[in-house]
Parts: C-alpha cells; structure tokens; sequence
C-alpha cells in the first residue's frame, strides 16, 4: 500500500513550547520495513516533561538540544510491508517504540516490535514501554520471596512497579508519596501499607518491617534527585536502594558515611536502556523478551493499567495535555493520545 496522506507530529520546538506540526508522511516501506498508521502513543511524564522544560540531562549537557520530537511508547497498525518481511502482515496490530506521529516507519527487524495479542486493547498495549521501564527496577533488586520492599514515588513508573513487585513474594510490599491522593488506590493493587512521607508516615513506614528497621529493598521512582536522602533513610542495614528512571539534577547528601557507609547499604542504578535489545549470557531477559512477557501477562489479565488516573486526548490537544502534566498539582499521571481522532 501505497501511503498519500500528510502526517501530524508532536514538536518541542524551544523550552516549554508544544506544538503539532505536518510533514510528509513516509509513502511506502523499503525493503525490511514497517509502515505503521498510528492508534495511540502514550506520553512518558518524567522523560518527556524533563525534556520540554530544559531539565533533561541530555539537554542540560548538550548531547541533545530543540527542536525536540518526543515519544517511545506507541501501539500502530501495519499498513504497508517491505520486500523480505515475513514475520508481519498488513492489519496486524503492532506495539513498538517510536515518536508521537501519525506514521512511522521502522525496520521490521527492531527488538521493540512485537505483535499486539487479541485481547488486549492498543491502549493498555501502549504501556508496554513504562511497564518494562518498571520491570527492569524490579528485575535489578533480585526480590527474594518475603523480602520487605517500599516503592518511594506513586507516579507512573512506581504504579506500574507495584503491579510486578507484588509478583515477587515481597512482603510487606509498601507505597511512599509525598501527596496522599496518589496513594489512594495502591492497597486496592497490591500494597499491604501506603503512606505520606512526613516525619509520622515516615515512622509508620519502618515500624511496618519485621525488623522494624528499615525495608530490604528501596525502589526510589519518583525521578527526583532530591528523594535520594530518603530513600537511604527508609533502607534497613545491608539494604539495597534501586533507582528506578531518570532523575535528572545533583544529589545532596548531607553525611556520606551516616546515609549509606554506616548501613552497608548498596545503591543501584536501573536504567532500562542499558537493558541488552537481545538476550545475552548470562542475561537471558533482553528488552524484547521483557516486552513480549508483559503483552502476554495483560493478554491472560495479570498485568493491567486499572486504577491508574490518565487523561486521553486527541493530537490538537496535545499542547494543553503537556502544560496540565507539567503542573504538580495534576491528577493524571500521564496522557494517552488517540491519533485515530
């Protein structure tokens, strides 16, 4: 098929501006491509709000700089198949990592692009991205079965890591936010405790351990460099704290020795990108094989996006959907764009 329409494309074109642009769509694939009309993409709110607002490490250190096109998490139908194609057809449904557009067009040979299991609907499919983000957290701090574990940060990205760390045998399995409305509904999806981190929520949290000392495993997801101090705070002696994401900026730590030396605490990163695109031993748990294990758990209902509060709206809106979740005041954890509309 042979593809004649203009596309429409979301565009950071400066520091905290929004804007939906045409170009010229891609007519037709070349061989060993995917061409992919759009059904929804999904905004990454930590990723993509950093880069808009000039908070980006990669902005702020100059490897990237505006106009920027954001967006990697994308569920589409193939409507066109290069020669030597063989593993899609045209209207096969497809989850892939691309930016928000209309089209696009990818090697078929991508480690991201998997088929859509019948069941489960192209929005739900669209967190396959986040939820691997969540996944490679969870997979990093090796949670043995009754291990305590707190995820710092109700957002997204900890929403989704509390759906597969109750998975694992953690227990207690607690939630930590800064604003109680985000904790409204984590006991309904897995958390044995929820708490404010204030002095009281604090003291609540690490009375909740066997130990009563601290939790064996922190997965801070807040983004936010300036919740490290509590996390190590929250860990117990020889505990491990995951930092799940990307936070962007300089920590402070106010005594090296009393945060992490003292506790024998270990620090970890989890950034999903260092995550091999194929398996490799010993790591047989790539970037596609986490992805097509999560599509297949929401196709047999074990994994979802219920209770998550998110916004759904058309392209044109897009503008408004990036100011609303760049307010610390929003509801709405991230925003689902329906390019059918």
């Amino acid at each position: 098929m042979k593809n004649t329409n203009n596309g429409r494309r979301i565009v950071f074109p400066a520091m905290n501006e929004v804007a939906l642009e045409t170009f010229d769509a891609p007519a037709e694939p070349a061989p060993g491509q995917l061409l992919l009309k759009t059904v929804a993409t999904l905004v990454s709110t930590g990723t993509e709000t950093a880069l808009l607002q000039g908070r980006s490490t990669a902005i702020r250190t100059g490897a990237s700089s505006y106009p920027v096109y954001p967006g990697y998490s994308y569920t589409g139908e193939v409507i066109g198949v290069g020669a030597d194609v063989d593993q899609f057809s045209v209207g096969d449904r497809v989850f892939c990592q691309a930016r928000h557009a209309d089209y696009t067009l990818l090697p078929a040979s991508t480690s991201t692009a998997l088929k859509i299991p019948e069941g489960v609907a192209p929005g739900t499919a669209a967190f396959t991205t986040l939820y691997a983000v969540a996944l490679y957290a969870v997979r990093r701090a090796a949670i043995a079965f009754g291990e305590s574990v707190v995820i710092v940060g109700a957002g997204l990205v900890g929403q989704l890591a509390l759906r597969l760390a109750r998975r694992t045998g953690a227990h207690p399995l607690a939630v930590a936010d800064l604003r109680a409305d985000r904790l409204s509904s984590v006991t309904q999806h897995g958390a044995d405790m929820a708490a404010v981190l204030d002095a009281q929520g604090m003291k609540r949290l690490k009375g909740g351990t066997y130990a009563d000392e601290g939790f064996d495993v922190v997965i801070d997801a807040t983004g936010s460099p300036k919740a490290l101090p509590t996390s190590l705070e929250l860990a117990r002696r020889r505990g491990r704290v995951i930092l799940l994401g990307s936070p962007h900026g300089s920590v402070e730590l106010g005594d090296l020795f009393a945060q992490i030396d003292a506790k024998d605490l270990t620090l970890m990163g989890a950034h999903q990108p260092n995550n091999p695109p194929s398996a490799v031993l010993p790591h047989p748990w790539s970037q596609r094989r986490d992805r097509e294990l999560i599509l297949e758990l929401m196709a047999q209902r074990k994994l979802d996006v219920e209770g998550i509060p998110y916004l759904t709206v058309t392209p044109d809106e897009a503008p408004e959907l990036f100011e609303r979740l760049g307010s610390p005041d929003e509801p709405a954890l991230t925003g689902l764009i329906d390019w059918s509309r």
